[in-house]
């Protein structure tokens, strides 16, 4: 355990993806779980992922703190793939 990268206990603590389908979903999952948690993705250009699934995610997050949508559009993303968020 001691050459683990994280600790056990925070293995599970890292952004995990939210579907694409889900867009008033992310809004519930952000405030109950909070914003390090989740990132965008989409099934499109699928049937399921919609015509504008980056569209419907704006307009489910506009009353979410900007930071909290920053997060979940890039930021956890970037830090997931090792960047410096």
């Amino acid at each position: 355990m001691a050459r683990l990268a994280r600790r056990p206990g925070t293995a599970g603590a890292h952004p995990a993806p939210v579907p694409g389908a889900a867009g008033a979903a992310a809004k519930t999952a952000i405030e109950a779980a909070g914003d390090e948690l989740f990132l965008f993705s989409s099934d499109y250009p699928h049937p399921e992922g919609g015509r504008d699934p980056i569209g419907r995610f704006q307009r489910s997050l506009e009353d979410t703190p900007a930071e909290a949508r920053e997060r979940f559009c890039w930021r956890n993303f970037e830090h997931m793939m090792g960047g410096a968020a």
